[in-house]
């Protein structure tokens, strides 16, 4: 039987993930930001703000879930067309004390190729977008195991700058055109 324990390295799903999240917690160190996960979660990934005082996030601060995708296809209308599980959906879709997104981080389908290190510096592959939820109604109707495909434009990608807008409320100005 092998496993973490017998081969050293985490099973597909939970590589794909912690890269995924990964991915998002270092643009968030680039714009200088705070990241924390709340405790305990139930279903929320990340807070995410500007520092506070000792080492707490102030306001304005955004729910973030983090979904990793790996090697989709990119659609002819430039979005990213995504199976969202129901129960992802609707908590995004109620959550209604801070601005909702989710946050899909597109990793490579080999996990060989997430990163590159040199003596010049490291990359870390692929990219992350971003989905307001703000405004968004839960679907009565969808059952938590069932999916909902949503559309991410590929302009919504995150940088330090779009992540900076985002948790000024500045959504429009979140895009880097291509």
């Amino acid at each position: 039987m092998a496993g973490p324990l017998t081969t050293g390295v985490l099973d597909p799903d939970a590589h794909q993930g912690m890269h995924g999240e990964n991915l998002v917690r270092a643009v968030v160190a680039a714009a200088g930001l705070e990241i924390s996960r709340p405790e305990p979660a139930y279903g929320k990934d990340y807070y995410i703000g500007f520092p506070g005082p000792r080492q707490t996030i102030k306001t304005p601060k955004i729910l973030v879930s983090v979904k990793s995708w790996a090697a989709p296809v990119l659609s002819a209308d430039h979005c990213w067309h995504y199976p969202l599980k129901g129960a992802n959906y609707n908590f995004l879709a109620r959550s209604t004390d801070l601005r909702p997104y989710l946050f899909l981080a597109v990793v490579p389908a080999d996990a060989n190729d997430y990163s590159s290190a040199s003596h010049t510096g490291l990359e870390l592959r692929t990219a992350v977008y971003w989905l307001s939820f703000e405004g968004i109604a839960p679907d009565a109707g969808l059952a938590d195991d069932s999916t909902r495909t949503v559309n991410i434009p590929h302009v919504q990608l995150i940088t330090d700058a779009t992540l900076i807008a985002l948790i000024e409320g500045r959504d429009d100005d979140a895009v880097v055109l291509p």
